[in-house]
């Protein structure tokens, strides 16, 4: 990668001095002439610098100069692509198609926009005609691959990847979608392999040893991961994406001081940025030492104002730390940044409850259900509101309520027995006590653990011996 970066650097100082005469011309309003070349770097240098407006002046005054330049006329069709005019561009290229059908950058283009146009069979087609005709095949079965991954075909996709990296072992893109979709396929152990037997070829590319490292770390296999993490620092010692999931495997084996230290290492390579504050914030928190966790998810909010989890772990974390009315504001901040999200208003609701602020927590709970109608938890921290306050009647009809937008679950079978128990509705209970055991026994313990009367009504226990079996 900074091999070829390096070529793009050298080569845009090599045309500044062409530049700046085209430049001087149109300042002047007098006729230089340039050839081809010239133009193209001409072409090249605004398209690069994002300058779409000069670059298609310049074509159009490159073809006044040299209008049987097909190289030019590639361009033209470039500009007309990048500034979402995929039908002219097409036209364009058709003119140099004529005169040079053997042309593998007309096919190269000709999927690009095909591939804008979301008419990835086609971009496919294309790709294959210039492979035919190029020297360079590893980035066009780059192309292909991508277009397989547009279509929702990862193994395609990855049959393509695999090929590029074994002409390229240098692309590190292809390395990471190789990854991509091997997690795609729901094939981790396969990733594994792969990256293990690319490295007995290529022991020491960064890239390989870092997917290597996600691909552990989504397993859960977090200290196989943190070697293969050490192992692209090693090669790569400024690679602050490496210390950063380094630190994340560190966090999810509850060795939080060595993430906290290594999430503060990625500053030395990279910007402090949010995301960072955000975990270091999270480490503090699990590791119990609240003002800290409080003083980096503050950190995060300032880094990025917008960032609603952040907001929300500020009144969390104060909450633990006994400072739940001061945290409050906090959580309105992230409700007021993400009003649709329902996983805030039921954090709300709990909150308030807690609070003892009835009449804020109800609102806050009707806002989260009607957002989603679908989530258990809600119903059942919804309706336990209102039986924790007496109101057993009300909770049984949110139960009842939520039964009717989710469909035999046993979560929710257990919880109204519950409540139909302590309303002294015994054959009520039973019924759905009944329900509960048949679609999930286990989880008769949730009538237990909640209402642990139901543990000393024979009718109950005689149920449950039933369904042992």
């Amino acid at each position: 990668m900074a091999d070829r970066r390096e070529y793009k650097d050298k080569n845009e100082e090599n045309s500044l001095p062409t530049v700046v005469r085209y430049e001087e011309m149109l300042e002047n309003e007098k006729q230089y002439f340039f050839d081809v070349d010239q133009f193209e770097d001409i072409i090249d240098h605004y398209v690069n610098n994002g300058e779409l407006k000069e670059a298609n002046s310049a074509v159009h005054f490159a073809i006044s100069q040299h209008p049987f330049s097909t190289e030019l006329v590639l361009k033209k069709a470039q500009i007309l692509a990048d500034t979402r005019k995929p039908h002219k561009a097409l036209k364009a290229i058709a003119q140099v198609e004529s005169i040079e059908p053997g042309n593998p950058d007309i096919f190269l283009l000709k999927g690009n926009i095909y591939s804008q146009l979301r008419e990835h069979k086609k971009a496919i087609n294309c790709y294959r005609t210039a492979l035919e005709r190029a020297d360079d095949k590893a980035e066009i079965w780059m192309y292909i691959a991508f277009e397989y991954q547009n279509l929702g075909n990862n193994v395609k996709a990855l049959d393509y990847f695999k090929k590029t990296v074994l002409e390229d072992p240098d692309n590190e893109l292809a390395l990471y979608e190789i990854a991509f979709c091997y997690e795609l396929n729901d094939s981790l152990e396969d990733s594994i392999g792969y990256y293990t037997e690319f490295l007995e070829t290529y022991p020491f590319s960064h890239a390989a040893w870092y997917n290597l490292g996600i691909s552990y770390s989504k397993l859960k296999k977090y200290s196989e991961a943190i070697d293969a993490y050490e192992f692209a620092i090693a090669i790569d010692e400024n690679f602050a994406s490496a210390y950063f999931n380094k630190a994340n495997a560190l966090a999810n084996l509850n060795r939080y001081q060595e993430a906290i230290d290594l999430y503060e290492e990625t500053f030395k390579y990279e910007e402090p940025d949010a995301i960072t504050f955000y975990y270091i914030g999270e480490c503090y928190e699990n590791a119990e030492q609240y003002e800290d966790a409080i003083i980096h998810y503050t950190k995060a909010t300032k880094a990025d104002p917008e960032m609603a989890d952040a907001w929300l772990s500020i009144a969390m974390v104060m909450e633990l730390a006994n400072r739940a009315i001061e945290g409050l504001k906090f959580l309105e901040k992230a409700i007021d940044l993400e009003p649709e999200n329902s996983e805030y208003w039921h954090i709300y609701g709990n909150y308030l409850q807690k609070l003892q602020y009835n009449y804020e927590a109800e609102h806050a709970y009707h806002e989260a259900i009607s957002l989603d109608p679908q989530n258990k938890h809600i119903w059942l921290d919804y309706s336990e509101f209102y039986f924790n306050k007496g109101s057993t009647e009300r909770a049984i009809e949110l139960m009842l309520e939520g039964m009717g937008n989710i469909w035999s679950n046993a979560e929710l079978e257990y919880r109204i027995a519950a409540y139909y128990l302590d309303n002294k509705e015994r054959n009520k209970a039973c019924a759905h006590l009944v329900n509960g055991l048949e679609l999930d026994y286990p989880k008769h313990k949730n009538l237990l653990s909640f209402y642990p009367q139901a543990g000393e009504l024979e009718t109950v226990t005689d149920l449950i011996a039933l369904y042992r079996d």
